[in-house]
């Protein structure tokens, strides 16, 4: 247990991006939100707890990057941000993930985030 509070130690200020319905834009708002503070020299990490319908991974473009283990879990840094998600260990969705990485939407929104970041 000494190894998870000492990572977790570092961590100053967390930021909950949350709401009670599906389609709002909480998970372009978090991503933008992340890869701004990345980009002004803050320390950050994305975590995405979605359990229907995790999207973050596509908005960010993140392919072939997993996590690894060393003493625990260890994410994958992309765009400057450590990045987590359900998806990595969810092996019934990689049918679904890979349909929507394939997709127009997908796409779009990855393009959309990039713009803005």
């Amino acid at each position: 247990m000494k190894i998870i509070e000492k990572r977790l130690a570092g961590i100053k200020r967390i930021i909950a991006v949350s709401g009670g319905k599906g389609g709002v834009g909480k998970s372009l708002t978090a991503s933008v939100l992340a890869l701004t503070l990345s980009r002004l020299g803050h320390r950050v990490g994305l975590l995405d707890l979605d359990l229907s319908a995790p999207s973050l991974h596509v908005i960010l473009g993140i392919e072939g990057l997993y996590p690894k283990e060393e003493k625990g879990i260890i994410p994958p840094e992309v765009h400057g941000v450590e990045f987590m998600s359900i998806v990595y260990f969810i092996e019934d969705l990689i049918g679904d993930v890979n349909k929507l990485l394939e997709s127009d939407f997908a796409a779009s929104v990855k393009e959309i985030a990039l713009k803005i970041y």
